[in-house]
């Protein structure tokens, strides 16, 4: 996604409550999940984060 002509990212962290709208971030890619998609609705998009969430937390067990 593109906003101004600019990359946009959305990136969650995992156990992590701090306020942090608004500042900059250094962010590595380590590992693609999947390609953007769009979802018919909020209900398939909350089981595909979910899905995401499981994926991410065994890349990271795996690759510690």
């Amino acid at each position: 996604m593109k906003k101004d002509g600019k990359p946009v990212l959305e990136v969650h962290l995992f156990d992590f409550s701090k306020q942090i709208y608004n500042q900059h971030l250094h962010v590595d890619f380590l590992h693609k999940l999947r390609d953007e998609e769009k979802f018919p609705d909020l209900e398939t998009l909350t089981r595909q984060i979910a899905l995401d969430v499981e994926h991410a937390k065994k890349w990271f067990e795996q690759h510690d």
